[in-house]
């Protein structure tokens, strides 16, 4: 049996779930994704993940875990050019 706090996990310090759901949704923005792909990313639903951003519901320490992984996984958005033109028939 563990001696650690289920709360802090030891650390002595209490997380903050809406403080932690702020900086994490401030990532996921400054990424460019929305809260759909995020959740879709995650297997949760959109209102689920809307619970655990605004600090309504407890951030589980794999579910943070999860959500740098997929923030870190999201490639940088690029510029689509085409490979060739279509030429137009008049």
């Amino acid at each position: 049996m563990s001696n650690h706090c289920h709360c802090c996990n030891g650390s002595g310090v209490e997380q903050d779930d809406r403080v932690l759901g702020q900086n994490l949704k401030k990532k996921r923005l400054d990424a460019g994704m929305t809260g759909v792909q995020m959740a879709r990313a995650l297997h949760i639903s959109t209102s689920f993940l809307s619970q655990l951003e605004a600090g309504h519901r407890t951030w589980q320490s794999g579910m943070v875990t999860a959500y740098h992984n997929v923030l870190a996984a999201k490639p940088t958005p690029r510029v689509s050019v085409p490979l060739f033109r279509v030429p137009k028939i008049a």
